[in-house]
């Protein structure tokens, strides 16, 4: 994932992180710009991931979910209720508390 000002030309992002070793599929910002989650499909099952992008890259993960078997493929933040929502390739649906970074609840074959 590459974070770029838009108001500055520039042939790179200023900030980088390879957080998914197959792919990732989407991101959302969490109530600030500075905190995001990303879903992808990862070799280690974590494909839920919570990242602090004012950390150094080497600490900026604060929370990797191993959650959806094949991988996830879209996430939505609800900052009402303060919950990541987040879909899986097999049509399972997880949502997490993002206060407590916990996973709340597996919906599974939501198809």
């Amino acid at each position: 994932i590459g974070l770029w000002h838009t108001t500055v030309s520039a042939v790179s992002p200023y900030w980088t992180l390879s957080c998914h070793d197959r792919a990732a599929r989407d991101f959302a910002f969490l109530g600030s710009t500075s905190v995001i989650a990303s879903v992808g499909n990862s070799s280690n099952n974590r494909n839920v991931a919570i990242w602090d992008t004012l950390l150094p890259t080497a600490d900026c993960a604060v929370k990797k979910f191993q959650a959806h078997e094949l991988g996830a493929m879209v996430c939505c933040y609800s900052p009402k209720r303060q919950t990541l929502l987040t879909g899986g390739a097999k049509g399972d649906i997880c949502i997490f508390d993002v206060r407590q970074r916990k996973l709340q609840h597996v919906i599974n074959n939501a198809q």
